[in-house]
């Protein structure tokens, strides 16, 4: 107790500092939410997002509200947007690479057709042979 107010009294006159050096983790709504932040991605989810006529109906696509942290692929230079329906994930989910030195922007959204319980899956954005292999070995994770 003693330490905790000595620090208190410390950091109140500038004798004591501290920092946090963990950076705050970045979420697919993050940014959508800040397009200005990532304009090049948030104007190009949003092209693809509505000039599909499967994915522009659907009301979490346009928020990404649910998601993990967005994070690097190794050494590719591409990071991993993964985001799903709240209270519905294990049947719809987006699962993005993005290309932040080049723009591209790739990925798949899968949903359960409700009628007959197939898997729907729609491939969308700058489609290369390596990234789509890399999505699809990473989507599950």
């Amino acid at each position: 107790m003693k330490k905790t107010l000595a620090c208190i009294l410390a950091l109140s006159f500038g004798v004591c500092s501290f920092s946090i050096s963990a950076k705050t983790p970045e979420y697919p709504f993050d940014w959508l939410k800040y397009p200005e932040k990532h304009q090049n991605f948030s104007k190009q989810y949003n092209t693809y997002i509505n000039n599909n006529k499967i994915m522009r109906n659907v009301d979490w696509l346009q928020t990404l509200s649910l998601g993990t942290p967005i994070e690097s692929v190794g050494d590719t230079g591409l990071v991993r947007l993964w985001s799903c329906k709240p209270h519905d994930c294990g049947d719809n989910s987006i699962n993005m690479l993005y290309n932040k030195s080049t723009g591209q922007l790739f990925g798949i959204y899968e949903t359960i057709d409700r009628n007959d319980g197939s898997t729907v899956s729609v491939i969308f954005g700058d489609r290369d042979a390596d990234n789509e292999q890399l999505l699809m070995s990473i989507k599950d994770l």
